[in-house]
């Protein structure tokens, strides 16, 4: 273990003097250019970085605003489409309704017209059967 404790203590002695040197360094005039450059240099990959961020943003929103607009559209010409199957729907059953009601009216004057005539058959057959009688009865 004092092995291990000693072979630490110069890493850790290597490591404050090699801080030392770099903070000596970089304020001298090199090194002070060199913290210049690598701002500058990081400044211009964080511009890069942001204005890459904001046009994959914008054709991202484009994207989605694109894909919602169609859907709006497909929606309304479904809706378009609807409501003309419902009136086309609405119309057909309208006409067969008139239809059937103009049918059921012919039917029934049929009825009325056959039946009155049945109603006239019945009663000359009645009026001729009661005149035989009488006939025969005299």
């Amino acid at each position: 273990m004092s092995d291990r404790s000693s072979n630490n203590g110069w890493k850790f002695g290597l490591g404050i003097i090699a801080g030392a040197a770099l903070g000596y360094w970089l304020n001298t005039e090199q090194g002070k250019k060199v913290r210049r450059d690598t701002t500058d240099q990081i400044n211009t990959y964080s511009n890069q970085a942001t204005a890459y961020t904001k046009e994959k943003y914008n054709q991202a929103s484009t994207g989605v605003n694109s894909a919602i607009n169609q859907a709006q559209s497909g929606l309304t010409s479904a809706i378009e489409k609807g409501q003309e199957l419902l009136n086309e729907l609405t119309t057909y059953t309208k006409n067969a309704i008139s239809s059937t009601a103009n049918s059921a009216e012919a039917s029934i004057e049929s009825a009325e017209n056959s039946l009155e005539k049945g109603m006239k058959k019945a009663k000359a057959k009645v009026n001729k059967q009661a005149n035989n009688l009488e006939a025969r009865a005299n």
